[in-house]
Formats: C-alpha cells, structure tokens, sequence
C-alpha cells in the first residue's frame, strides 16, 4: 500500500485485516475454552475459523481432539485424516486414526492406519507398538473366523 496506494487496495488491506484479528480472537477462545473442558464451545469456535482457514492441520488437530472428548469418534477421524494429508510426515495423525478404529473395534482399519505411521517412521515407539497389539488380534481373529467356518 505504501507503494502504490490506492484507496480499494487499502479497504480490502484494512477488511483483510479486521479479519485477521477476529480469527486470532476467536483462535485465542477456542484455546481457552478446550483448556477449560468446554469441548462443544471450542468445536463452535474452531467451525468459524476454519470456514476461513480450512487448510490448517494443527486447527484440525486440535478439532479432532474436541470431536475425541465429545465421544464423536467418526468426526475425530475425518478431521485427523485431513490433517494427516496437509502435514508431511504426519505420524501422530495416522497414530491417532489407528487408535480410534481400534478402540471402535474395526482392527482392519486400525491395522491399515498404523501402518501408514510406520511407512512414515520405521521407529516410532507408538506406532509399533500398536501395529504387534492390532496385528496379534487380527491374527486371533481370523483365527477365531476360521474355527467358525470350520463348526469348531
């Protein structure tokens, strides 16, 4: 503006401006309200901003958390695989995933995750560790199907 000022260019400077400043209030409450427990306020709260900034993988993260504490695993899950996909090396996205489906009992989609981590990281404790954990109960599992398909 200082260089070539022109008076749309410095509305649209001053509009971009006063929006910065709101996301960045309502960023500052989101926080406040996901430390104070107060997960639906902070999902609301981060609803606002990312309809701004949707490619924000920590916004996401931390939506997913929110998701996570209100019991809404699916939700948590879309939002991790988001940002999973717009962070590189994202191991603890795929990590969390991986859990998710675990805890939900889906332990193909648990394995599938967790291998994804491991792709990323060969040496990720967490990940590994749960990849034996999954991988053991598959094995059950399918053990168990084919006892059943057997009459045993």
């Amino acid at each position: 503006l200082k260089s070539n000022p022109s008076n749309n260019e410095e509305k649209e400077a001053q509009t971009q401006l006063t929006k910065s400043d709101e996301l960045q209030r309502l960023h500052s409450q989101a926080l406040s309200a996901y430390q104070q427990e107060d997960y639906g306020a902070a999902i609301s709260l981060l609803d606002e901003i990312m309809a701004v900034c949707a490619w924000d993988a920590e916004l996401r993260e931390l939506r997913a958390e929110c998701y996570i504490k209100e019991g809404e695993p699916s939700k948590a899950i879309s939002d991790l695989k988001a940002a999973a996909n717009l962070k590189n090396d994202n191991t603890e996205a795929f990590y969390k995933i991986s859990r998710i489906y675990y805890q939900l009992g889906d332990h193909q989609l648990s394995l599938s995750e967790v291998r994804e981590c491991l792709k990323l990281d060969q040496d990720h404790k967490q990940c590994f560790s749960l990849y034996k954990q999954v991988k053991k109960l598959n094995k059950q599992i399918e053990s168990a199907e084919e006892l059943i398909r057997e009459g045993r």
